[in-house]
């Protein structure tokens, strides 16, 4: 009953290299896709109207906004593990994607003229 029983941490606080590498591949794929849908959103917008605007960024902005505010009413704000990226994540990017379009067609129904073509 004297003995101390020396009990090990209940998830490891180092990684090893290749599980470094891993996670920052996975972080620059990620970061490079959506610096990829930005741009490739101004090739569009310049393609069609032969202008540059820049308004759209505040579009991906709320999406972030809204897809935290998903996540936070459903409880999962912090680190997901397991099923939960496979099920509640593509759910609220499904919520987000929705919202943030209807978002954009309302701005666009109140910022351009009922008399201009689309």
């Amino acid at each position: 009953m004297g003995e101390e029983r020396r009990r090990s941490p209940p998830f490891r606080t180092t990684l090893d290299w290749h599980e470094v590498l891993i996670q920052q591949t996975v972080n620059g794929l990620t970061r490079g896709a959506v610096f990829a849908l930005i741009a490739l959103g101004y090739t569009m917008v310049y393609g069609i109207i032969g202008l540059i605007n820049f308004a759209h960024g505040d579009v991906f902005m709320l999406g972030l906004f809204i897809s935290l505010s998903y996540l936070t009413l459903l409880g999962m704000a912090t680190t997901l593990h397991g099923w939960q990226l496979v099920t509640v994540l593509p759910l609220v990017f499904v919520a987000t994607m929705l919202t943030t379009g209807a978002i954009n067609v309302a701005i666009d129904r109140v910022a351009t003229p009922s008399g201009s073509p689309p």
